[in-house]
């Protein structure tokens, strides 16, 4: 059996086969305009075993053993916090990134004491902050000016198995509270490359092509979507663009165009809305995103009527469904030209199930959760399944609309269960509000109700809305009255008492991954306002 691949073998068989392409494009601000940098595989293969000679003298000079784990608190967003995530993996330790997007403190040193790390990497721009950690600390200060020739390059030491941590990424914590270790394994690695191989790539005949497969990243490379998709990429020969900022102008995108061979956009559904609108004013971007092979777009779900047009006009829009634990797992397929959302369907050769989820919306309509069995290669580390049955729980809903096809239905966070049993789907009214009030009305709105008879609505004025309470509640339920009589009679909210208008920035802002509000906390701090109004909760039925 071959030995399970990672980013550095998978680095350094590109840089032997084909070290004169181009492994990146950098995007550097010149004194006059954007230049962009090219890196080829061999340059970034020579950069990662400068790094691995500085770092690995670095902690060996404080008694760090090779295996250790290190915490790298960095943007992860340049080529330089690249270097040094590679380069300390390469000198034989095991990298634990940690993006400057996760700013507390308290937080951070609760993941390092979690994974045991011995060292702690850091930006400059936050060693301070960090001082008094109690790790051994570095800063990652720019190795470029450094002189390392002289240093001896460790031994290259290939995972002994599948089961071999290599790096160790984290969740947001949104969903529980606390973010969750998830450890990437050599195996799993792997299994992830080979997920996404007849996805967005064509490993032999990429490497025979004379056009270059290219992506943008969407993200950190401390975040795993980045790393994987970097690493799909290698494999295929192709080459990962690193605009300048993120999100990133329609500017810079017809640069990555024309300057860095621009083939696959990648692109967080909310920037991909936005550029959707400009498309609709401006022929020649339109006719750019045409171009494209794929425009993938991947966290909270495209806006319907953008998803419909992008294929209406031909684009070959790509909506892929995944996760810290897993990562890619859903991938749409249906051709262009389709007047329907495609279904969501599980990349060939992986183990998936959906299963019903017990006490759903009605006798005729189920819900079904998403289950990574454990037979399933891409099956995240041991810690994060279920200890019963060896499987993973998603906690991600859909509905089902053929065999094999099924349509996003939100997490179980955003389905609150009713006093009944029943379940009611909090989004679609959530979304159905801002629709139809957003403009004028209500600047934020979310349904709780968790365990009550029924669902009730908590919505904060827009600034420039000066209606009363009790006649702003009157007009948001006319605005949505024809959408609500399509609901089931559980999930309507029906009465002015159920609409709970609070002031600006009334609501608790506490994020997750997916860009939401974590509903359990504005159910918590609104738990007595639904105690007083449920007294009367039968008489709204």
């Amino acid at each position: 059996m071959a030995p399970p691949r990672t980013h550095l073998s998978l680095l350094q068989d590109r840089a032997r086969t084909h070290g004169s392409l181009r492994a990146l494009h950098v995007a550097e601000q010149g004194p006059d305009s954007r230049v962009w940098k090219e890196v080829t595989y061999s340059q970034l293969l020579s950069d990662v075993e400068m790094a691995a000679r500085f770092w690995a003298q670095e902690f060996a000079s404080k008694g760090l053993q090779a295996g250790s784990t290190i915490g790298v608190w960095l943007k992860g967003f340049s080529y330089l916090d690249l270097i040094h995530l590679w380069g300390i993996s390469r000198a034989g330790y095991v990298p634990q990134p940690i993006s400057l997007r996760m700013a507390d403190p308290k937080i951070l040193l609760d993941l390092f004491a979690r994974s045991e790390a011995v060292g702690l990497v850091v930006d400059p721009s936050c060693a301070s902050s960090i001082a008094n950690s109690g790790l051994i600390t570095f800063v990652a200060s720019d190795i470029f000016q450094l002189d390392t020739d002289n240093l001896p390059l460790p031994e290259w030491c290939p995972p002994s198995g599948p089961d071999d941590i290599i790096m160790l990424f984290h969740t947001s914590g949104s969903t529980s509270g606390k973010p969750k270790l998830v450890p990437a394994t050599a195996g799993w690695l792997d299994a992830s490359v080979k997920k996404a191989m007849d996805f967005l790539t064509k490993p032999t005949h990429r490497l025979r092509s004379q056009r270059q497969a290219a992506v943008v990243a969407a993200g950190s490379f401390c975040h795993v979507a980045t790393t994987l998709m970097f690493l799909t990429f290698i494999n295929d020969g192709g080459c990962l663009i690193l605009p300048n900022a993120i999100p990133y102008t329609s500017v810079e995108l017809r640069e990555m165009v024309t300057q860095c061979g621009l083939t696959t956009l990648n692109m967080f559904s909310g920037f991909l809305s936005n550029l959707f609108r400009e498309a609709r004013q401006d022929e020649s971007l339109l006719a750019c995103l045409k171009d494209f092979e794929h425009v993938v777009y991947s966290g909270l779900p495209l806006d319907t009527k953008d998803e419909l047009w992008a294929l209406e006009q031909g684009i070959s829009i790509v909506n892929v469904f995944a996760s810290t634990e897993v990562g890619i797992m859903l991938r749409s397929t249906a051709p262009n030209g389709t007047h329907t959302v495609p279904p969501l369907e599980p990349f060939p050769g992986t183990a998936y199930e959906f299963r019903p989820v017990a006490d759903g919306l009605s006798a005729d309509r189920s819900l079904f959760e998403l289950v990574v069995t454990a037979k399933s290669a891409d099956c995240p580390h041991p810690s994060l399944r279920d200890r019963s049955t060896g499987d993973f729980y998603t906690g991600d809903l859909f509905t089902r609309c053929k065999p094999r096809g099924h349509l996003a239905a939100g997490r179980m966070d955003d389905w609150i269960k009713l006093e009944s049993a029943f379940r009611c789907d909090t989004r679609s009214m959530e979304q159905k509000v801002m629709e139809t009030c957003g403009d004028d009305l209500v600047g934020l709105a979310v349904v709780i109700g968790t365990g009550r008879a029924l669902p009730a609505l908590v919505v904060e004025p827009r600034e420039e809305s000066k209606l009363p309470a009790e006649d702003l509640k009157t007009e948001l339920l006319n605005r949505i009255s024809q959408f609500q009589s399509q609901r089931y009679i559980h999930e309507r909210v029906v009465s002015p008492n159920r609409v709970l208008v609070v002031p600006r920035n009334g609501v608790p802002r506490v994020m997750t991954a997916k860009g939401t509000l974590r509903r359990q906390d504005v159910e918590m701090a609104f738990k007595d306002a639904l105690d007083r109004i449920d007294i009367p909760a039968n008489e709204d039925s």
